[in-house]
């Protein structure tokens, strides 16, 4: 009971807030809003070239991805971000918007790093042309948007107005999870992508070089999100990365139905560490999104 009435205090506090001159408040700009739904557009093709068209990469995809678990867990996490970058698109003010921003401009730079790094393996050449535009696509993207989104953030961060007020902070229990998540994801991230030939044996699936190095890529990224989350330390701020936590994992453990059990070694520990870490996401995300909702102020 007093769980609730806390989250009630808050909301009426909320909802007295938006009654309030919003012109007080930083509103994220035009341009900022326009990159995020480019992007949404973006991640939506990204995700069926690989969650759908799994086995077809050489034909519709960037570079060859023979691993199908893998494009798939790629795939997942493109189809997933589309929760975070379209939601928060619509967002009329920066800071109910911007949780996960600082992890898409790691992700989208550490890409780009890989790509260039991996060149020889895009299908720039290919015979299939739908793969050949997938590769020079890919490229255009990744090095447009990164110098692109350092422009427009800091033009984002110079836009006049405060944050409005913490509505829902979140537990110490919760933030403390989801601390233990970045401090996981980031350091094997950061190893996949520096040393795939080393780091890419702590992983419940063979990867390539490249592919370690991807999935480096959305490991960093997610991290430096769920750190965010830690320092906005609001459930409304996370709404949406809590949304797309809760899609994240459903979206794993289809690719896990659909291929694992011909890429897993299922006698390893490094699966039933995946599976747990899947486990948890859901459960905290699914939890800070039921506490967004409590303490959503009524429209």
């Amino acid at each position: 009971m007093q769980a609730g009435g806390h989250f009630a205090d808050r909301a009426a506090e909320g909802s007295r807030m938006k009654t309030q001159d919003t012109g007080q408040f930083r509103r994220m700009n035009q341009g900022m809003r326009g990159l995020l739904y480019i992007a949404s557009g973006l991640v939506i093709i990204a995700g069926w070239q690989l969650f759908v068209l799994t086995q077809s990469t050489p034909v519709y995809f960037a570079w060859t991805v023979k691993s199908p678990l893998t494009a798939a867990f790629l795939g997942a996490n493109y189809w997933a971000s589309f929760v975070v970058v379209f939601f928060s698109a619509r967002e009329k003010l920066w800071a109910m918007g911007r949780a996960a921003l600082p992890g898409v401009l790691l992700f989208t730079t550490l890409t780009l790093v890989a790509t260039l790094l991996h060149l020889d393996k895009f299908h720039f050449g290919s015979a299939e042309a739908t793969a050949q535009a997938a590769a020079w696509a890919w490229l255009i993207v990744y090095v447009a948007v990164p110098p692109v989104f350092i422009y427009l953030y800091a033009r984002q961060l110079r836009t006049p107005g405060a944050d409005p007020a913490r509505v829902a902070p979140i537990e110490g229990w919760t933030r403390f999870l989801i601390l233990l998540f970045a401090l996981t994801m980031i350091p094997l991230g950061l190893a996949l992508f520096i040393a795939p030939q080393y780091s890419a044996s702590l992983w419940p699936w063979s990867l390539t070089p490249l592919t370690a190095r991807a999935v480096g890529c959305w490991l960093v990224g997610l991290g430096a999100a769920a750190g965010n989350i830690v320092r906005e330390n609001d459930y409304l701020r996370a709404r949406h990365v809590s949304q797309t936590a809760v899609v994240f994992a459903i979206l794993h453990f289809i690719g896990l139905a659909r291929f694992g059990g011909a890429e897993i070694d299922w006698s390893g520990l490094s699966i039933y560490v995946y599976l747990f870490y899947l486990l948890g996401v859901l459960a905290v995300g699914a939890w800070g999104w039921s506490r967004a909702r409590v303490a959503a102020p009524p429209a």
